[in-house]
């Protein structure tokens, strides 16, 4: 994931809170075919999720959590 100019990768599970996020950018996930990552707004409610293999950008600023698998 490209936060505001800086590349977040994660290669390993487990929920991930995620601080200072905002603005676009691009995201993939390049995870075993049919593994799904999940992000999570401030409440813990998911916000989406994406299936491996995909890819998009997306707004970061409800961004709170993720579990990448």
């Amino acid at each position: 994931m490209d936060v505001r100019g800086t590349v977040f990768n994660y290669y390993t599970c487990g929920l991930w809170t995620v601080s200072n996020w905002w603005g676009t950018g691009p995201w993939i996930n390049n995870q075993t075919k049919g593994t799904v990552a999940r992000f999570y707004r401030q409440s813990g409610n998911e916000l989406w999720r994406s299936t491996a293999y995909s890819s998009g950008t997306a707004d970061w600023a409800p961004v709170y959590s993720l579990r990448p698998c």
